[in-house]
């Protein structure tokens, strides 16, 4: 897998988390700053499974890609 980092920056409370590819193919997990310490590990771990899963090169829609995600974290 290639590197992941990992922010924890001020967000809009509604965005738990955002996840960026960078140029090199590494990945940047901005986790918002809001959210608790138990909830930002779900966000991490929501994160990582899209970067384990290869979301970034589906051509799926984000809605079909988060209901997935979404059906092993419910």
């Amino acid at each position: 897998m290639n590197d992941i980092f990992v922010r924890i920056i001020a967000m809009d409370p509604l965005v738990k988390e955002q996840i960026v590819e960078n140029p090199d193919g590494s990945f940047t997990i901005f986790i918002n700053d809001y959210l608790s310490q138990e909830r930002r590990l779900k966000a991490y771990n929501h994160a990582i499974s899209h970067i384990k899963n290869g979301d970034f090169e589906k051509k799926t829609s984000v809605d079909i890609i988060e209901y997935e995600a979404h059906k092993v974290f419910a």
